[in-house]
């Protein structure tokens, strides 16, 4: 059986590749309580800028068979610094992404999935005969565009997957500001 090299902090990657460019945007962190602190990393821009503006990364705590899936994580823009979670003042960063974008997505999203270990290396026989179906749709190529109205969130299995998204992220933030400014004022 192999797993993951090292499981990697999802988190602690995205400070480390974003961080400066994070900041020279004019955000900071917001400190999350217990319970929070595993599952969401959340940022907020202070009023000299404007509006009220923040964002998060969100991990998926339910990955089931990440050593053969990876993981995967979201983005999402918030209005409301009081109460960041209300629904009319929030949008996924993947609804604010361009056609161009959406493909680059899919090419990251590819890449992950053909670094993905073959299944008989990371499940016993006994989960390989029970779940390998199930597994194997989600280790599929996508070759259709992916759907606009349809979220897709970020998969990772290593450092260099998070790697590969944070330059995506980072080259295009300013831009998503700006869309996220426009489509909730």
């Amino acid at each position: 059986m192999t797993f993951m090299a090292k499981r990697v902090s999802l988190f602690q990657v995205l400070r480390q590749e974003l961080g400066a460019l994070i900041s020279a945007e004019g955000f900071t962190e917001i400190p999350q309580g217990a319970s929070e602190r595993t599952s969401i990393l959340m940022y907020s821009r202070d009023s000299s800028h404007g509006a009220s503006l923040g964002f998060w990364f969100q991990r998926d705590v339910n990955s089931m068979y990440v050593d053969a899936l990876g993981s995967s994580f979201t983005m999402e823009f918030f209005r409301s610094i009081d109460d960041p979670f209300e629904s009319d003042c929030r949008e996924r960063v993947y609804f604010l992404l361009t056609a161009a974008e959406l493909k680059e997505m899919r090419v990251l999203q590819n890449n992950m999935i053909k670094r993905l270990p073959p299944l008989e290396t990371v499940f016993e026989p006994w989960k390989l005969e029970f779940s390998g179906k199930f597994a194997e749709q989600y280790r599929k190529v996508i070759n259709k565009p992916f759907n606009p109205r349809h979220e897709v969130w970020m998969r990772y299995r290593d450092k260099e997957d998070l790697v590969s998204w944070t330059s995506f992220i980072g080259r295009i933030l300013p831009s998503l500001i700006e869309r996220f400014e426009i489509a909730k004022p």
